[in-house]
């Protein structure tokens, strides 16, 4: 058998351990999970392994039964010296740390997309997940702009997802399929009339600026390119917390997902994307922007035929979104 375990904090700020025992069922012939316990504790390493222990002992479960632990990598479940998987081993020198898959996942998308600031990775990415934060709470923070929303939703002929829930950058679950490509024309719509409709000085401003926003090139950009990389996260996610999954599948499933995304950095993809995109902005009445033009420099060189400059807006945009690195000077 296997255990489980992270740590999370509750609405009264206190420290609570889920713990799963994942086992494999024989009359079923498959690996199963099952919750079997909530405990409160402090979050250093000690403790948490002592609420592992007492659970084992609960179980009725000898500590050679216990083959893997599998935790996020905070260094006090995943340290080598003195985490709570370090402690486990000093008890059964046999038993395997398996780090948890979906945690990696989140963290990729943390360190990818995650930064802020003048110096971000992926600038760009960073402001769409923004406007999607501004997005979701001008919405779901209000009944009556709520019920713009599916009004206009059950206009179009549109299954509206019930859920409407906001993509966070360190929570790949929650990717929603409200922003999906096909249903951004009518959550515009629904912010245009909300906006309209509203008697707020407060609410209008937010309106017109999240419009300004969700109306230029670069978000529409990043929407139409983000979004099958988007789903093909949620679907992994999800894969990656089946209670039946196994260690083979889900290194498989990982594989073919890295192996999509390579595809998706190909100079024909983003080919199709662009046209796409054009087309979007030409049905919505948003200008595709030239290239801006870069001021030549004569402090290292005084020749200006040596400097390079980017005149095809399609280059312009593929460096700016894939190939951030480069810029953020």
């Amino acid at each position: 058998m296997g255990l489980i375990a992270d740590e999370t904090s509750d609405v009264g700020h206190h420290e609570q351990l889920a713990v799963v025992v994942r086992y494999f069922d024989e009359k079923r012939n498959r690996p199963d999970e099952v919750f079997v316990g909530l405990r409160r504790l402090k979050t250093d390493a000690q403790s948490i392994f002592n609420e592992l222990d007492a659970l084992i002992t609960e179980l009725c479960v000898t500590r050679k039964q216990v083959k893997t632990v599998s935790f996020d990598g905070a260094p006090a479940m995943s340290g080598e010296i003195q985490g709570v998987q370090a402690k486990c081993k000093e008890q059964n020198p046999e038993i395997l740390f398996v780090h948890c898959f979906a945690h990696c996942l989140n963290l990729v998308l943390t360190k990818t997309c995650g930064k802020e600031g003048k110096h971000a990775e992926h600038p760009k990415v960073v402001d769409f997940f923004g406007a999607l934060q501004v997005l979701y709470n001008f919405i779901e923070r209000s009944p009556l702009r709520h019920g713009i929303l599916e009004d206009v939703a059950k206009q179009a002929g549109e299954a509206l997802c019930q859920e409407f829930v906001h993509y966070e950058v360190h929570l790949s679950s929650r990717c929603c399929t409200c922003y999906q490509r096909p249903k951004f024309p009518h959550l515009l719509r629904a912010v245009e009339e909300a906006t309209n409709a509203s008697k707020n000085a407060d609410v209008k401003a937010t309106g017109l600026g999240l419009l300004h926003q969700l109306k230029s090139f670069d978000f529409i950009l990043c929407l139409h390119f983000l979004d099958p990389i988007l789903q093909l996260i949620w679907k992994l996610n999800k894969t990656l917390q089946t209670p039946n999954l196994n260690l083979v599948v889900a290194m498989d499933d990982v594989a073919t997902f890295r192996e999509k995304l390579v595809q998706l950095r190909t100079e024909e993809h983003f080919s199709r994307v662009l046209e796409d995109v054009v087309k979007t902005c030409a049905s919505i009445k948003v200008t595709v922007p030239d290239v801006k033009k870069r001021r030549v420099s004569t402090r290292v060189d005084d020749q200006a035929s040596t400097q390079h400059f980017l005149r095809l807006k399609k280059r312009n945009a593929r460096l700016k979104l894939i190939f951030p690195s480069w810029i953020t000077c």
